[in-house]
């Protein structure tokens, strides 16, 4: 199997640059944005945006939105170029659905416990 290796370097884009995709079935509440926010100021932008060649999105528009939120003029992308349509889609069900998956998590051990995160400031008792 050959695997293709993306990418070969992180770009910074401006979000006017960016285009949200307009079947996009994942809705960001206020809320959400708002946790995505909180997570962007206290660990850094951690995981670029996945883009199309035209700026179209492919996986982070609640990033977007979130740094829209914290005044950014600027996000890091990395560009799937590779990617075909039919392949942009699937990639974007894959993303949406691995991510919702929580299979496999143990809560319960010491770093991930809501008493643990509490203490450390990151969980605070509402999800």
């Amino acid at each position: 199997m050959d695997l293709v290796f993306a990418p070969s370097q992180i770009e910074s884009w401006s979000i006017d640059r960016l285009r949200p995709y307009a079947r996009n079935a994942k809705i960001h509440g206020t809320d959400q944005v708002a946790k995505i926010a909180a997570s962007m100021a206290k660990f850094g932008w951690t995981v670029p945006c996945m883009v199309a060649d035209d700026g179209e999105l492919i996986a982070g528009h609640g990033r977007v939105l979130a740094a829209a939120m914290l005044g950014l003029k600027d996000v890091p992308v990395i560009r799937l170029s590779h990617l075909d349509e039919a392949e942009r889609r699937a990639y974007r069900f894959a993303d949406n659905k691995l991510f919702e998956q929580r299979h496999g998590w143990h809560l319960s051990r010491s770093d991930f416990s809501p008493s643990v995160l509490a203490r450390r400031g990151l969980f605070n008792g509402r999800g």
